[in-house]
């Protein structure tokens, strides 16, 4: 869909469009990391699956860890650097992980290595760690069919 709306209004539109005169049925949806799109999807297809792009989690991810993630003056840009690559592989794991159990356990463990990491940890726990969030980009809560 092409538009410059930035709002969910064009989105749930088409969907009712598409529902209405297409009979066109969402099951499961994959979708940006976008609460505009989900709202606009929920209101026509209430019983829709609707996952993040891993891509576009892994993006924010990311763009977060170079924004949040500090170390002190003492370090140099290099051990940084390795923090930021020790925490995103870390994150990697997590997604991929197809136990909710050891999904669960190993954000836990992730917030006790990289504890002294606050801003990070905040908005991952604001923006991602939500039950209804996690269900849409953890590889344990996606339905394989």
């Amino acid at each position: 869909m092409f538009t410059n709306d930035h709002s969910a209004g064009p989105i749930q539109q088409w969907l009712i469009f598409l529902c209405d005169n297409c009979s066109f049925v969402i099951q499961q949806m994959t979708i940006d990391c976008s609460i505009l799109e989900v709202n606009a999807i929920q209101s026509v297809y209430l019983n829709a699956m609707i996952y993040y792009c891993a891509f576009h989690v892994l993006q924010a991810w990311n763009c977060n860890l170079k924004s949040k993630v500090r170390l002190d003056a003492s370090y140099i840009a290099e051990e940084q650097q390795q923090l930021h690559n020790n925490m995103m592989q870390t994150l990697k794991v997590i997604m991929c992980e197809n136990s909710i159990n050891l999904m669960y356990a190993a954000i836990e463990e992730f917030k006790d290595i990289f504890y002294d990491q606050y801003e990070f940890l905040d908005y991952f726990q604001e923006y991602w760690e939500p039950e209804h969030i996690i269900r849409r980009w953890a590889y344990a809560y996606i339905d394989p069919s």
